[in-house]
C-alpha cells in the first residue's frame, strides 16, 4: 500500500514579509512522544529523518507516511508555537493523492483554487455521456471554455466559453429538461434587451418551435407549418392614419367633411404598390325618413389615391378605410 505525503499549511511557515522561518516537525506514533517512521518515497522503501527540519527560506521536504500507522503530528515554529494533530491521518490512504500522481477515491475539498491544463470527468452511468475538458479557446489563449466530449475524447459535444465583455458563449444546441424547466430572462434596460435573434436566413429543414429572423421579418414554425410574426412597421394614428406591418399589408383610415355636390380626391398616406381596397362608409341625416338612403361614396380609385363624391345638398361625414398591399 503506498504512502501519503504529510500535507502542512506553508502559512504556519511564513513570517510578516512573506518568507519562510525555520521550524521543525516531530512524527510520533499517536498519544505518544515515541518517533514513527517516517519515508522519503511514496512506496516507503527509503527512510527519513524524523524529526524533519525546514529550513528558514525553504519549503518543507516531500515526506511520505505508513498508513497502516496512526501518527501524531507537531510542528514547533521558530518562535516556540507549537502546532499539534493527534491524530493526524484519520482517513485511508486511498483518500490522499501522492504528490507525484495518483487516484482519488471518495470526495475531495479544497480550500483554494485548483489549477489545470486538462480536468476529465466521466458520466457515472456506464460512462454513455461524455466528460468535461476544460482548455483555452482555439486561437484565443486569453478565453477559457469548457469542452464537452465523450469519455475518450474523441467527439465534441458542445463548448461553453467566457466572453471577456462578460456572458457566455454557447456551441451546439441547448436543451432544457425537467417538468419545471424554462429560462427566465432579466429586464430589458437601457443598455441591452433582454433577448437578440440575429437576423440569417429561413433553415432548410425547421421543426415545431424553431423561430429565426431574417433582415425583415421574424418567422416561427407552429403544427408544421411557417408563419410570420406580424409586427408594426410603421403607424400613424393621426387623421389621415395608418397601420403598416411588417409583412407589407397596409391599412389605411381617415375621415372628411364632404360638402354638398361635390367631391375629394384622397391622396393615401403610404402608396399602395400591389393592390387597394377601399370603403367609404354612407351618411344619412338622423330622423329624416325623405333624406337620400346614400348620398356619400366612392367615385374612383387608384393605388395612391381615392375620389369620395356627395350626391346630397347637404354637407356630411365621409369616413374611409384602405387595406391592401
Amino acid at each position: 500500500m503506498a504512502g501519503f505525503p504529510i500535507v502542512i499549511d506553508q502559512r504556519y511557515l511564513l513570517d510578516n514579509t512573506g518568507r519562510i522561518t525555520a521550524g521543525t516537525v516531530y512524527m510520533y506514533y499517536s498519544g505518544t512522544t515515541v518517533l514513527a517512521p517516517v519515508y522519503s518515497d511514496g512506496a516507503l522503501t527509503v527512510g527519513a529523518a524524523n524529526p524533519i527540519t525546514v529550513a528558514a527560506g525553504s519549503p518543507m521536504p516531500t515526506r511520505y507516511l505508513d498508513p497502516n500507522i496512526t501518527y501524531r503530528r507537531l510542528l514547533v515554529l521558530a518562535d516556540g508555537t507549537n502546532i499539534d494533530v493527534d491524530p493526524y491521518n484519520t482517513v485511508a490512504s486511498s483518500s490522499f493523492l501522492p504528490l507525484t500522481g495518483g487516484t482519488i477515491t471518495g470526495d475531495l475539498t479544497v480550500n483554494g483554487q485548483i489549477k489545470a491544463t486538462k480536468v476529465i470527468g466521466t458520466s457515472p452511468n456506464s460512462g454513455t455521456t461524455g466528460g468535461v475538458i476544460v482548455r483555452d479557446a482555439l486561437g484565443n489563449p486569453d478565453a477559457a471554455y469548457l469542452q464537452f466530449t465523450n469519455n475518450n475524447g474523441s467527439v465534441q459535444y458542445g463548448t461553453l466559453r467566457g466572453l471577456a465583455a462578460g456572458g457566455f458563449e454557447f456551441t451546439g444546441p441547448i436543451t432544457f429538461s425537467g417538468s419545471n424547466s424554462k429560462i427566465t430572462l432579466p429586464a430589458s434596460t437601457t443598455d441591452h434587451a433582454s433577448m437578440n435573434i440575429p437576423t440569417g436566413v429561413a433553415p432548410t429543414s425547421p421543426i415545431n418551435g424553431d423561430i429565426w429572423s431574417t433582415a425583415t421579418q421574424l418567422f416561427m414554425r407552429l403544427s408544421g407549418a411557417t408563419s410570420e410574426v406580424l409586427t408594426v412597421k410603421a403607424m400613424s394614428l393621426a387623421n389621415p392614419g395608418y397601420i403598416h406591418l411588417t409583412n407589407g399589408f397596409k391599412i389605411q383610415f381617415g375621415t372628411l367633411d364632404q360638402g354638398p355636390n361635390s367631391g375629394t380626391t384622397v391622396t393615401y398616406p403610404i402608396a399602395f404598390t400591389t393592390f387597394a381596397v377601399p370603403v367609404v362608409t354612407s351618411s344619412s341625416k338622423d330622423g329624416d325618413v325623405s333624406a337620400p338612403t346614400q348620398n356619400i361614396g366612392l367615385a374612383s380609385y387608384t393605388l395612391t389615391t381615392m375620389r369620395i363624391w356627395n350626391t346630397s345638398d347637404e354637407t356630411y361625414p365621409a369616413n374611409w378605410i384602405v387595406v391592401g398591399v
